[in-house]
């Protein structure tokens, strides 16, 4: 297993951001596309990343940590 950290979506392949997708949505084949391309643009406006855990090349969990708007110290 391997673990991935990274603020920039644009980092993943398109395989491992579906994944992501999918983990973090559900699956809905019409809405993938649309779901990786609200990733890749991080559209919040705030600092955030992700922690993916990956075995043999599929995305098996991850964590979503975001930037308290209020108090940058705080995740």
């Amino acid at each position: 297993m391997e673990f991935i950290v990274t603020e920039v979506l644009t980092d993943l392949s398109d395989d491992l951001l579906g994944q992501l997708a999918v983990l973090r949505w559900g699956y809905n084949k019409e809405k993938i596309e649309q779901w990786k391309n609200h990733m890749r643009k991080n559209s919040f406006g705030f600092k955030c990343f992700y922690l993916l855990a990956v075995k043999n090349n599929c995305v098996i969990g991850f964590a979503y940590f975001c930037e308290n708007e209020i108090n940058n110290k705080q995740w």
